[in-house]
């Protein structure tokens, strides 16, 4: 069903479809793989149906339906704000990170307006019926907000937000650990 979804993409807003190095907004400079402009989707989406510009939405929207997955993205650029602003240290990341957390409600608003502007648009271009309860029960829809951080920025935020995780980590490390002597911990580590 997502590749129907896909063609009605490809049909109607194959304008928007770009490589996300060459979106404006593009913060993944050396990324060539091809997605649509979410932004772009909307405003012709809107455009056709006689509708203001009335919703936000997320940058990209991808299909992959090999695996049941439509993929959102929020792009946003920390070089270009650290330049503009002289901010260079950990420090300074940190608090645009937590700058971007506290406007998390713009973030969710715009995942919120996305999904439902995806969900106007299949029944505007007539999916299937049974499309609504795949949409939310069988499709993974996977968020994302890209960042151009370095690898040891995104280290340092990680840690910095470790107390997020931690609930996520004890569940996944309950039952695991095991204590071993030393000729044991070789045996497994050679098994």
């Amino acid at each position: 069903m997502l590749q129907q979804l896909e063609q009605i993409f490809l049909d109607n807003f194959g304008d928007a479809m770009m490589q996300v190095s060459e979106m404006d907004k593009s913060c993944c400079h050396a990324c060539n793989i091809d997605t649509f402009h979410f932004d772009n989707v909307t405003k012709i989406f809107f455009k056709e149906v006689g509708v203001g510009d009335c919703l936000r939405s997320m940058d990209i929207i991808h299909f992959s339906p090999d695996t049941d997955t439509l993929v959102y993205a929020e792009m946003t650029g920390y070089s270009e704000y650290a330049i503009r602003n002289n901010k260079s240290t950990d420090d300074d990341c940190l608090e645009y990170i937590r700058d971007i957390v506290l406007k998390g409600v713009e973030f969710r608003n715009k995942v919120i307006h996305s999904l439902f502007t995806t969900l106007k648009i299949a029944n505007y271009y007539e999916m299937p019926a049974n499309f609504y309860s795949y949409f939310f029960d069988a499709l993974n829809i996977h968020l994302y907000l890209v960042i151009d951080l370095t690898y040891e920025q995104y280290i340092f935020i990680e840690g910095a937000c470790i107390d997020k995780l931690e609930k996520h980590i004890r569940n996944r490390i309950e039952g695991q650990i095991e204590i071993l002597n030393c000729p044991l911990f070789a045996q497994r580590l050679s098994a």
